[in-house]
């Protein structure tokens, strides 16, 4: 595995790039800009507003997921 990435054999899929995402960059930074100013309840309506779960607000308010977003903010 290390010999791949070394070499450059392995995809980078990062973000949006990646065949499973169900979510665009700029949503994932328009939730992520949304979550800096929390309120009680906010989770729920940011989910609904973009049609995501609750699980992926909080990891992208958290920084689990979308990190390469969150780092240049």
């Amino acid at each position: 595995m290390r010999d791949k990435v070394e070499r450059g054999r392995q995809p980078h899929h990062r973000g949006a790039t990646n065949p499973r995402a169900k979510m665009t960059e700029e949503v994932a930074q328009s939730i992520f800009d949304e979550t800096r100013t929390p309120y009680y309840g906010q989770v729920r309506e940011i989910a609904r507003k973009y049609n995501v779960s609750e699980h992926s607000v909080t990891k992208i308010k958290r920084g689990q997921s979308w990190q390469h977003l969150i780092s240049s903010a």
